[in-house]
């Protein structure tokens, strides 16, 4: 393998590095925000008018738990019922999968369109395609962990509590299949390059 060829392979995974911090570190805490947003806006949509969005501190460890309040003020009980019983109907699986709905529809455009945008405009720092198709594959699992439990009620409230509950098991199984992806890639990657400075290092 040529020098130049190591130089891309490295270059193009500390690019995907890179953008898989930026999505951890700016993204998902603003996603976080989108995702509650999602929820307070449908539900002011179907007349529940009297919600709150509370927002966990990123940088505290004991409130780490975002979410909107104010449910069981709904003059038509929304999510909750005025004594605190769930409610289970259409509009309920709406308001609950707004967050996630809401939160890929803003970011994997964005995304995108932002890694055309570098692309175009600086020639590198951009990410090759099989890149952005794991970087989007990655945002779409922190998304969906980060709606796990809106997934849960949807599972429980469309089938029944057990599927809730294997709704729940799986979404940590999938990101874990993704992160082996990931490695097996990086190390088919990294073979090649492994092989091309063991080749220099015989000929000195």
């Amino acid at each position: 393998m040529e020098k130049n060829k190591v130089k891309v392979i490295f270059f193009s995974w500390s690019v995907l590095i890179i953008w898989l911090l930026v999505i951890l570190f700016v993204f998902q805490p603003i996603g976080v925000m989108i995702h509650e947003f999602g929820h307070y806006s449908i539900g002011n949509f179907f007349g529940c008018n009297e919600l709150s969005i509370h927002l966990a501190s990123p940088f505290s460890w004991e409130e780490s738990i975002s979410g909107v309040t104010g449910w069981e003020n709904c003059k038509t009980p929304l999510v909750m019922s005025k004594d605190g019983n769930r409610i289970c109907n259409a509009k309920t699986n709406i308001i609950s999968s707004a967050g996630l709905i809401y939160s890929l529809l803003l970011f994997i455009p964005l995304i995108i369109f932002l890694n055309d945008l570098i692309k175009r405009k600086y020639k590198k720092f951009y990410l090759k395609k099989s890149h952005l198709v794991l970087i989007l594959i990655w945002f779409f699992l922190i998304a969906v962990q980060s709606a796990k439990y809106d997934l849960f009620k949807i599972g429980e409230c469309l089938v029944s509590p057990n599927f809730g509950t294997l709704v729940l098991k799986w979404i940590p199984i999938f990101s874990e299949l993704f992160f082996i992806l990931t490695t097996t890639i990086f190390i088919i990657d990294l073979l090649p390059i492994t092989k091309f400075f063991k080749e220099t290092k015989s000929k000195t």
